[in-house]
């Protein structure tokens, strides 16, 4: 059995049933400066991760955030690195009000100097390999 990611969840409501267990109170953690250096290279990193889900009950919905007039229209979608788990608007939140992340997660990013791995394209090519190895082409 697989390890469960860890989870970066923010909500204005973090006693709401829609949220996973752990989400943390948006308010607590968002500055008004820039609080990492290199948050554009954080961001990339988070946008561009091999895995991502997306809950088809939401898809076509668009939700507010609750900071600015911004309108997230894969707030739901779920990215992952393996270790750690986050959603679509976790990212806007650490682009556009300067989330503070949890330090461990940093360090990880900082440590793969800003790429995931699997890469998307490694993911893939593991992923064709693996096909052709349970089902061989015909011949």
């Amino acid at each position: 059995m697989s390890k469960q990611p860890k989870t970066i969840s923010f909500s204005i409501d973090p006693t709401h049933p829609g949220c996973v267990p752990g989400t943390l109170q948006l308010l607590d953690y968002v500055s008004d400066t820039v609080i990492y250096p290199d948050a554009a290279e954080i961001v990339m990193y988070m946008k561009t991760v091999a895995y991502v889900l997306s809950n088809s009950y939401h898809l076509h919905e668009c939700f507010p955030c609750p900071l600015c007039p911004a309108i997230f229209a894969y707030a739901t979608a779920q990215y992952s690195d393996g270790e750690w788990m986050w959603f679509g608007h976790t990212i806007h939140y650490v682009e556009h009000h300067h989330v503070l992340l949890p330090e461990e997660f940093v360090q990880r990013v900082r440590e793969l100097n800003y790429r995931p791995r699997p890469t998307r394209r490694e993911y893939v090519e593991n992923a064709r390999a693996l096909q052709e190895k349970r089902h061989p082409p015909a011949e």
